[in-house]
């Protein structure tokens, strides 16, 4: 994913955030356009996370580093790791 594109979606999340706090201050202080300005902002942001939801991931994380006891296929290797956890 490009950097460009990064930014444009950071842009609009933010543009959309502060145009749902607009609207609820609007909406509480009762100003005729506050639910509107409140549908704006939801709308912008619901389609920001639309377009998110069908972004691939990048880089996969390795998990065996994270979580050795993946990497194992001996199970006494995992016996041993259990042992070694469970001793105060």
């Amino acid at each position: 994913m490009s950097k460009k594109w990064l930014n444009i979606k950071k842009t609009i999340r933010q543009f959309s955030i502060s145009i749902l706090l607009f609207g609820g201050m609007s909406y509480l202080s009762n100003v005729t356009l506050g639910t509107t300005i409140i549908t704006l902002g939801g709308l912008l942001y619901a389609a920001q996370a639309f377009m998110t939801a069908f972004e691939t991931i990048e880089d996969e994380p390795d998990w065996e580093i994270v979580f050795p006891e993946l990497a194992l296929t001996n199970s006494e290797d995992l016996e041993e790791i259990k042992n070694e956890s469970e001793k105060p």
